[in-house]
């Protein structure tokens, strides 16, 4: 059973995450997710829990576009491979991949398709995918198009 954690980029400065002690990369930050109107969360593990509520261990606001659910899978370097990363397969085309209601898929590639992101499984390891994670719809929005065109 995959693990279920989100990424999000923290809201504050990088600056501040260090000061502050907050494990981070580059800004990104990994743990559970809570929503809150408009406002997303990502929150460490509980430290207390009650009946009056629950406290966890730190929590960071972030921006809400950039939110994205682990898939399961981890790229050839074995990087965690989350919702909204772009990748490029074997064959040297980028993906990028989203939710679809039912599952991960891979939208992109030769031919601009889709396929379910399991598909593109190694066959060393159920849990890796023969790819290489070269950034997010987040910090390079225009990645899919330049790399596309190339």
């Amino acid at each position: 059973m995959r693990e279920i954690k989100f990424r999000g980029k923290a809201v504050m400065t990088l600056d501040e995450l260090d000061k502050d002690h907050f494990e981070h990369e580059k800004g990104w930050v990994i743990g559970s997710l809570i929503v809150d109107g408009n406002d997303r969360y990502i929150v460490g593990n509980i430290v207390e829990a009650s009946d009056d509520g629950l406290i966890h261990e730190w929590w960071l606001k972030v921006h809400p576009e950039s939110v994205g659910q682990f898939t399961g899978y981890e790229d050839y370097w074995k990087k965690e491979i989350y919702e909204g990363d772009i990748f490029k397969d074997e064959d040297g085309f980028c993906w990028k991949v989203k939710w679809d209601g039912f599952s991960f898929i891979a939208v992109g590639g030769e031919y601009h398709g889709s396929e379910i992101l399991h598909e593109f499984h190694s066959w060393q390891d159920e849990n890796r995918i023969d790819c290489l994670v070269i950034g997010n719809i987040y910090e390079n929005p225009g990645l899919l198009e330049v790399e596309s065109n190339a």
